[in-house]
Formats: C-alpha cells, sequence, structure tokens
C-alpha cells in the first residue's frame, strides 16, 4: 500500500507523471527517493481529521492574506486612473480631451471589473468544496479495486464513493493525495492556493488567485484592459511632454485655467511626472504584451501555461544526451 501510495497519488496527485527510476534496486529505495515529494503521508493519515484540509484553502482572491503585489497592482491601478484623469486629459485639447474621457472611463471599468471578477469566481475543481474527503480506509478499498480485485469485482457494491468509480475507471477523474478528493484529470493541484484547479493556468501573484477555465476569460479581460490603459498613458503622456516644449504659451495658459498658477517650477515638475510616468507605462506595455502574446501562443497550441512547460521539460528530459562513465 505505501508503494501504490506514492504511484498512484504522489505522482499524478501532483500534477505530473511518476516514473520507475532505472538505478532503483528495489520499493524501498523508491520510496525513500520519492518521500520528500510528498504533503501526506500515508502511516499519518488516520491523525488526519475532515475537512483538515478545507482549514488552509485559498477560497478566492481576497481571501485570508493579501499579496503584496495584489496591494501594488492595486495602488498602481489608483495611480495610474489619478494620472489619467487630474494630469493628463485636464491638458488635452477638444476633442481629444472628451474622448479620453469616455476610452479611459471604459478601460478603467474593465481594469476593475476583471480584477474583482477574476478574484471573486472560483477556480477549483467543483470536487475540492463539494465532496467530502476520503479517508484512509476508502482509499485502501480504491487501490483494492483497481490493483487486486477489478472494477467488477465484490467491493465495488460496498464501495463508498461507487459514483467515481466509472470515471476513475475510464481516466476521466484521478485522486488527488492533498484534496483527498477524486478530482478532473485536467485539474493540477495548486500549492499556493492549496487546492485543485480545473484546467489549472497559473497563479497570478497580482491578483492572489489561481487562473483557471473558470476565471480565465476574466483575466484575460483584466490583462488586456491594463495593456491598452498603459498604451494610452505612455502615447498621451509622451505627446503632452514634447508639445509642453513645443507650444509653451498654450501648455502654461492651460496650467494656469486648470491649476491656477504659472509657477515655472511647476511645470518643471509637470514635465517630470510625465516622463516617468511615460517610462513607467512603457515598462507595463512590454511586460503585458509579452504576457497577452504568449497566451496567445498557448491558445493556438491548446495548451496552459501548466502543460506547456510540463511539455518543455519533457522534451528537454529526452533529447539530453545521456553521459556515459
Amino acid at each position: 500500500l505505501q508503494f501504490l501510495y506514492f504511484i498512484e497519488a504522489g505522482g499524478k496527485g501532483r500534477g505530473f507523471p511518476m516514473p520507475w527510476p532505472g538505478d532503483a534496486r528495489n520499493i524501498e529505495e523508491f520510496v525513500s527517493r520519492f518521500s520528500p515529494l510528498l504533503y501526506d503521508n500515508l502511516d499519518t493519515w488516520d491523525e488526519d481529521v475532515e475537512d483538515l484540509h478545507r482549514c488552509g484553502v485559498k477560497v478566492n482572491g481576497f481571501a485570508g492574506q493579501l499579496h503584496w503585489m495584489q496591494i501594488v497592482s492595486w495602488v498602481m491601478i489608483v495611480i495610474q486612473v489619478t494620472f489619467l484623469y487630474s494630469l493628463i486629459i485636464p491638458m488635452m485639447r477638444y476633442p481629444g480631451d472628451v474622448i479620453l474621457i469616455v476610452g479611459c472611463t471604459v478601460l478603467s471599468l474593465l481594469v476593475v471589473i476583471g480584477n474583482v471578477a477574476c478574484c471573486l469566481t472560483q477556480s477549483a475543481d467543483p470536487a475540492v468544496f463539494r465532496d467530502i474527503r476520503w479517508t484512509k480506509q476508502d482509499w485502501e478499498q480504491y487501490i483494492t479495486i483497481k490493483y487486486r480485485d477489478g472494477w467488477d469485482g465484490a467491493l465495488v457494491d460496498e464501495f463508498k464513493y461507487k459514483d467515481k468509480l466509472l470515471g476513475l475507471q475510464k481516466g476521466e477523474l484521478r485522486w488527488c493525495s492533498m484534496c483527498h478528493v477524486a478530482v478532473w484529470q485536467t485539474s493540477y493541484h495548486c500549492h499556493s492556493s492549496n487546492k485543485c484547479v480545473d484546467h489549472m493556468d497559473h497563479f497570478c501573484k497580482w491578483l492572489n488567485t489561481s487562473i483557471g477555465i473558470a476565471n480565465y476569460k476574466y483575466f484575460k479581460v483584466f490583462s488586456l484592459a491594463c495593456f491598452w490603459t498603459s498604451v494610452i498613458q505612455f502615447s498621451i503622456g509622451m505627446y503632452e511632454f514634447s508639445d509642453s516644449f513645443q507650444d509653451p504659451h498654450f501648455y502654461k495658459t492651460r496650467m494656469t485655467a486648470v491649476y491656477d498658477t504659472l509657477a515655472d517650477g511647476a511645470i518643471h515638475a509637470m514635465r517630470a511626472f510625465m516622463f516617468v510616468s511615460t517610462i513607467l507605462a512603457l515598462v507595463a506595455i512590454v511586460q503585458l504584451g509579452y504576457l497577452y502574446g504568449f497566451h496567445i501562443m498557448l491558445y493556438r497550441l491548446d495548451f496552459t501555461t501548466v502543460t506547456y512547460w510540463q511539455q518543455k521539460n519533457t522534451d528537454t528530459a529526452q533529447t539530453e544526451p545521456t553521459i556515459e562513465a
């Protein structure tokens, strides 16, 4: 049972296959080699209590402790919106200011809605919160059915989770060693949120939540809206920065009308702030452009981020040359 636990739960429960190491001489050596990879241990399973796992599950992006990158993202959103509405738009000529107000308002709403919807949408496999956790006896009975008695044996009728057996037999479901429930084969256990996520893509620290099939569309809306907001901020910021030198009379007149000041120091401060903000916007454009381009590639390849890197690591391992002594 200890060996089957490592085979059945240890590898697949973590989202990657666990091959038999060719240089392992016996089962004991195999188990001792892979024991550090597991969170659960078959010998101490009896000490676990029902729903203990769920106490450590991150339900959504706003539950529990907030990640510092999530806080930074909200601060950046507030600064970006404040910069656009208090500095960029008031200095624009008509009708550019009206167009910017409409465009920036739509994009800002998409950024906020996409962020909140992505954080609050539950991305976990349905079994994580719906099903009762398997006990050690349930798992031993399942292993006995699978590896000894067969799927039509006498223990099938006595099995508590008989409705799961067909999915487990067909490979549609698999047992997760950390959630202790049968989840979809396409689910991957996210260790940052401590739950299996259906079609998991990645854990986003900026949103403090796991991105899966349920909230992936909101993640795309959020990232795309951030990208185009950064493009507008960079483009208009550079235009206003250069315009302050090319047409200083209009710039001073506009600042007098908007901010009631003609001080040269205020103009220099405005130029410096615009220059720094446009540089930051350029950095955001490069990062978000790379991110969205990467996800377009994943869509064309029919991969998630998790499956892409799994496939890439597998291809790398297969192409590595064998070093002979």
